[in-house]
């Protein structure tokens, strides 16, 4: 396992144990037939039940997208997000802003209500909290929503992301060091 790995899995480690915090993205891209981009990640959660062009980001087909760029990789352990309820989407990761896996897979006939806006959240104790959302905590510099099922008007009404700053090689190595040393010292407290 490459330092890097061992990293990246000590990092999601520390994010379990760590609340979840809610992050401002630096910049929050649409694509083109996307109206109202901004209101994806205004801090304003749409009622259930509301309208899907309420204060949302909305758009018609499966071609437009909204994207959040955290301005780092960022560890994210958790999304809240509210959805348009007939549609499946998909909310991928990227590092780099070219290479995507999928993070998060909503589909149509999830949620807990039958018309307008639905909330849905990974984070155990939420009062959303769906235990069969597929969900896939990682790393992640953009998070991307799109639509690809439904009845193609598609909406966001806001992304709520729990993150945990991913370290640089040289702050895990240090961690590393101190842990060793610990681990050190217990040792031979242990043999005396």
């Amino acid at each position: 396992m490459s330092i890097t790995h061992f990293l990246t899995a000590l990092t999601a480690a520390a994010a379990l144990l760590l609340p979840l915090t809610p992050v401002q993205a630096t910049t929050l891209n649409c694509t083109g037939g996307v109206v109202n981009c901004g209101y994806a990640l205004d801090g304003h959660v749409p009622a259930e039940f509301g309208g899907w062009t309420d204060q949302t980001a909305y758009w018609s087909g499966m071609s437009d997208s909204v994207t959040v760029d955290f301005g780092a990789a960022t560890f994210v352990s958790g999304l809240t997000i509210s959805l348009d309820n007939n549609d499946s989407y998909l909310v991928e990761a990227s590092l780099d802003g070219s290479h995507w896996s999928t993070m998060l897979t909503v589909h149509d006939y999830q949620g807990t209500v039958w018309y307008g806006m639905d909330t849905f959240s990974t984070v155990v104790g939420h009062a959303q909290y769906d235990a069969g959302l597929d969900f896939h905590a990682g790393s992640a510099r953009y998070l991307r929503v799109s639509a690809f099922g439904g009845d193609t008007w598609n909406s966001v009404g806001e992304i709520g992301v729990g993150v945990t700053a991913v370290p640089e090689p040289s702050s895990g190595a240090l961690m590393l060091g101190g842990l060793a040393l610990l681990a050190g010292a217990a040792r031979r407290r242990c043999a005396a």
